[in-house]
């Protein structure tokens, strides 16, 4: 993936936040899940594992895209906050603006529905 591309898609992380189109932190992020709101998520890689066990066990039962990538503390900079380990995009329309961004030089796995952005 280029560094464009990836950027691109980390800018409208941040618009997504300003438009209250996500859940941020686990908690939130489940919640999402559970109701049926999440339409993307992304997770930290050095997030917990036991919290990203959370995340995972209830994504099993949904057909939801997942984005891992960099640290909780890179995540929470592309979101003006502290650390955060896991974001739910609410806005199927968001969802599918960054997927198109994060997938125009990579593929979706297509095993988990999920992808690793590099850094």
């Amino acid at each position: 993936m280029n560094t464009l591309s990836k950027n691109s898609a980390f800018g409208l992380l941040g618009l997504a936040r300003r438009a209250g189109m996500l859940e941020q932190g686990v908690a939130s992020t489940r919640q999402a899940l559970k109701q049926g709101r999440a339409m993307l998520i992304w997770m930290a890689k050095d997030g917990s594992e036991t919290q990203k066990d959370k995340i995972v066990n209830l994504l099993r039962h949904k057909n939801v895209p997942v984005v891992t990538c960099g640290t909780c503390a890179d995540l929470g900079s592309i979101l003006g906050s502290d650390k955060v380990s896991a974001v739910a995009v609410t806005s199927a329309g968001m969802a599918n603006q960054m997927l198109a961004r994060l997938t125009e030089d990579s593929e979706l796995m297509s095993g988990n529905n999920s992808m690793e952005i590099g850094e």
